[in-house]
């Protein structure tokens, strides 16, 4: 039966913080023809491109043979031939793909059922019934990940000789370009960089904007839909109320792995409430970033009482998997 009458187009259509952002490719899996297409419909008006499969065994042809190309995975739960848990297993198990975030599409009643299963690869699980305001905002936020990804994974240098006899290190940033070189330049250190460059941009860049800069959840979220979320970064940056703030990040070799402390002068958070994805958070523009750090990026991640100051560590040497 289609899904299609549970959703409710929006009142109109504006324009998106993507409208000028580099275009994403979005793998939708749904075995139901006409959500199918009212799913890949919402792709295209974020300004991103849909790739279609009919059901789990076709996305999972197209992530082996185009799993490159793929920047954004959203999978229906119920599918014949296979289901959407079992591709997340097997996006799991590739350590490339199971960088892409995976939304996961399913009845209400399963959400709970399904946490029990869940791979680290999903970004978030949409519940049915939907309205197409909260489907574009998700598919929004995912694409802004991807999109993130991409670009630190250029800036990233691939030279790492010399980067494994750094035992300590520590640095000072104020800026958002700062806080992504540094992420690119300290993600060589670690065995596997492209694993947790993000995670390092997330945390440095959640330092500055949510510790130093005191731009709330809401807050930011407005300025994300409007558009101007850098714009007013920059403008608080040069306001002589914040202009001596600035956060550090410190990088330490010890117990068998790497551990990196990012510290800011801000007045804390409540950490616990993001450090996974929450269902009541399901329609917002932002909010998962350290989410994605604690279950993708890092072994542990964790942050002081207070919360301007978190704690991630990397094992080194992973133990062998018989």
């Amino acid at each position: 039966m289609s899904n299609v009458k549970t959703f409710r187009q929006p009142a109109r259509a504006g324009k998106t913080a993507n409208d000028t952002a580099e275009k994403m490719t979005i793998l939708v899996a749904e075995d139901d023809s006409e959500s199918l297409s009212f799913i890949a419909a919402a792709v295209e008006r974020t300004g991103h491109i849909p790739l279609k499969a009919g059901n789990g065994k076709e996305a999972l042809e197209l992530l082996r043979t185009h799993g490159g190309q793929i920047d954004v995975i959203f999978l229906d739960r119920i599918m014949p031939y296979m289901d959407g848990i079992g591709v997340l297993r097997f996006i799991a198990q590739d350590p490339v793909l199971r960088q892409i975030p995976v939304i996961l599409q399913g009845g209400a009643d399963d959400e709970e059922t399904a946490k029990e299963d869940m791979p680290m690869a999903l970004f978030y699980m949409l519940s049915k019934p939907y309205d197409a305001t909260i489907l574009q905002a998700i598919l929004t936020a995912a694409a802004r990940q991807a999109q993130k990804a991409r670009r630190l994974a250029r800036r990233m240098s691939h030279h790492q000789t010399g980067f494994d006899l750094l035992s300590s290190a520590k640095f000072s940033f104020r800026t958002l370009e700062e806080a992504e070189n540094l992420a690119c330049f300290i993600a060589n250190c670690f065995p596997e960089p492209e694993h947790v460059v993000t995670g390092l941009a997330e945390l440095m860049i959640n330092a500055i904007e949510h510790g130093n800069l005191r731009i709330g959840e809401q807050e930011k979220q407005d300025l994300l839909r409007s558009g101007s979320w850098q714009a007013e970064i920059e403008k608080r940056l040069a306001d002589p109320a914040y202009a001596h703030l600035h956060a550090e990040i410190a990088l330490t070799r010890r117990d068998g792995g790497i551990y990196v402390v990012i510290t800011d002068q801000g007045d804390g958070f409540e950490w616990q409430n993001y450090i996974k994805i929450a269902p009541e958070r399901a329609s917002q523009a932002c909010g998962r970033g350290i989410a994605h750090a604690a279950t993708i990026c890092f072994d542990t991640l964790r942050y002081d009482q207070i919360g301007n100051k978190a704690i991630a560590f990397v094992q080194e040497h992973k133990p062998l998997r018989w």
